[in-house]
């Protein structure tokens, strides 16, 4: 009797148990749904505040894109979706008023095709752009740098004035003291600074004494005042830039206050074939000068030469409406074929990522949207 009772109480025991396991199961649907939000969150705030993982995030999802497409439109594997033929500069013979400042540039050590390398369209500048004769360039690369004029030399219609100076002294931020000073045969004019009128000059610096690709600084100075009365210097940037070509200037009102800044990309090359270009848009006080932003809107080697090409397109909208422009960036990579020759031609390009930034605190942020 007593084993018999004692066999008919674990059935009980063994219930309860399994009462037990199954609570402990019926949790994990509450644990999963908990933890799926929060990794959501955790990796949609990673990829705002990563651009490296945005960017890797970006190009996947554009390949599942492109395969899905492939597999429902019966595109075939070998196809590419994206064929842009390059854009051709206007023709260097024009005036450099009449020419875009995009297509402005001067033949370098690569021997380049302009063709090969797209370049960026720009918007119409709210500023005036004024043409300056060869004496006032001879005058404002004095008033910079000082020194004794010893050679002039400029190209018809060409974009710069080329000066030969002896004891020149450096100017900040060209951190040489140049022998062969360069003034653009255009400035843009208008307010860069609250109540005062000023003018752009876009200048290069070379010291041939000085090593190599480290001796040559491109760059803007704001004086104030005009090219024909000209002032005191208001601010300047500059970069190391070997073999210098502007490609692209623009003054724009970005906060709506009536105040102009500077958008100033400018191409460099190195040492190898490759070339680069770099985009700044600076704000100048009676303070100095700041940088709300920078890019890099090109890095290829055509010299050496590379098959494929990253490049970044540069828009400035106001795309909250709050009269505020903000900066729309499209990220993409450029394919080539390479001749026997080893010239290129450009034969795809497609969009990687788009991606915005919004002017907030005194320099443009990564829009959280």
């Amino acid at each position: 009797m007593t084993a018999a009772k004692t066999k008919g109480k674990k059935p009980a025991a063994r219930k309860k148990s399994g009462k037990k396991a199954q609570g402990r199961r019926s949790l994990w649907p509450i644990a999963i749904a908990l933890a799926v939000p929060a990794l959501l969150v955790g990796g949609y705030m990673y990829y705002h505040s990563n651009p490296a993982f945005a960017e890797m995030v970006d190009r996947t999802a554009g390949k599942m894109r492109s395969f899905a497409g492939n597999l429902f439109e019966g595109h075939d594997k070998g196809e590419l979706d994206v064929a842009v033929e390059p854009s051709r500069p206007e023709d260097q013979r024009q005036s450099p008023a009449a020419v875009p400042a995009d297509s402005r540039r001067q033949p370098t050590q690569l021997q380049r095709d302009p063709a090969e390398i797209p370049r960026q369209t720009t918007a119409a500048a709210t500023s005036n752009l004024v043409p300056l004769t060869v004496k006032q360039a001879q005058q404002l690369a004095a008033t910079l740098f000082g020194g004794k004029l010893r050679s002039s030399h400029s190209e018809p219609r060409g974009f710069w004035y080329d000066f030969k100076l002896e004891g020149a002294k450096k100017l900040y931020p060209f951190d040489t003291a140049p022998i062969q000073v360069s003034i653009a045969t255009v400035a843009l004019a208008g307010g860069f600074v609250a109540s005062n009128e000023g003018h752009i000059l876009f200048v290069k610096v070379v010291n041939p004494a000085g090593a190599e690709w480290t001796n040559e600084y491109a760059g803007a100075v704001l004086i104030s005042g005009t090219p024909t009365a000209p002032g005191k210097v208001v601010g300047a940037t500059a970069m190391q830039a070997p073999r210098a070509v502007v490609t692209r200037y623009e003054a724009l009102d970005i906060q709506h206050d009536g105040v102009l800044e500077l958008v100033l990309e400018v191409e460099s090359e190195a040492p190898g074939g490759y070339l680069f270009r770099d985009l700044a848009v600076h704000a100048f006080s009676g303070g100095g000068t700041r940088e709300l932003w920078t890019a890099r809107t090109l890095d290829d080697g055509p010299g050496v030469p590379l098959e494929t090409a990253r490049f970044k397109h540069v828009a400035f909208k106001d795309l909250n409406g709050d009269d505020v422009l903000d900066i729309e960036v499209q990220s993409g990579k450029r394919r080539y074929e390479i001749r026997k020759d080893f010239t290129r031609k450009l034969t795809t390009e497609e969009t990687v990522s788009v991606r915005k930034f919004q002017f907030s605190r005194g320099k443009f942020r990564l829009a959280s949207k």
